[in-house]
């Protein structure tokens, strides 16, 4: 196995068991994957290419490889590229999803809300960040959002479901809060 493909699997895998952990509320050990993979995949990515064009003079090819001599290698090298792609793909997505959740005033109005309410604080034990996914909805500046996360607390973790409002330009207001506790 060359470098950039062993970087380039170890960062996937890396990926897969972040996120896995993630959505089994491991706080903190999928920081591990979440953060740790995309630059592992990124330097695997930039090695790739690198190889690619010393060794074929071309980036890697969309299109399976058509010569019927072609040894079955050849087959699996180039599946191999592509789903590196959709896995890169993939990794960027949740991250750009995530951090225009993330740095939107309607969840940051939603976390505000979360770390004033003294009935959440007492059973988390004083806030202590968000998980890294946020599932939901969130709405133009002027329409209400709804939002899924993990908040993490010193103590204990709880799933909250967010409904936020808008009352004024640029100012929110959680309208509806609930939660449960994560077992």
């Amino acid at each position: 196995m060359k470098k950039f493909q062993l970087a380039n699997t170890i960062g996937a895998i890396l990926w897969c068991v972040g996120f896995t952990l993630e959505r089994f509320d491991l706080y903190p050990y999928y920081n591990i994957g979440l953060y740790g993979a995309p630059p592992i995949i990124f330097i695997g990515i930039l090695m790739t290419f690198s190889y690619n064009v010393k060794k074929r003079g071309l980036f890697p090819s969309l299109s399976a490889p058509t010569n019927t001599s072609e040894k079955i290698e050849d087959y699996i090298k180039h599946y191999q590229e592509i789903w590196m792609i959709v896995i890169v793909l993939w990794v960027i997505i949740v991250h750009i999803t995530t951090a225009s959740f993330k740095t939107s005033k309607q969840f940051q109005a939603a976390v505000e809300h979360i770390k004033k309410d003294s009935t959440i604080q007492k059973k988390i034990g004083g806030f202590k960040t968000t998980g890294f996914s946020v599932e939901g909805t969130m709405g133009h500046v002027k329409s209400k959002s709804e939002f899924y996360f993990t908040v993490v607390g010193n103590v204990d973790q709880l799933k909250v479901n967010v409904v936020v409002d808008p009352i004024g330009e640029g100012m929110f207001e959680v309208t509806n809060i609930e939660y449960e506790e994560i077992k």
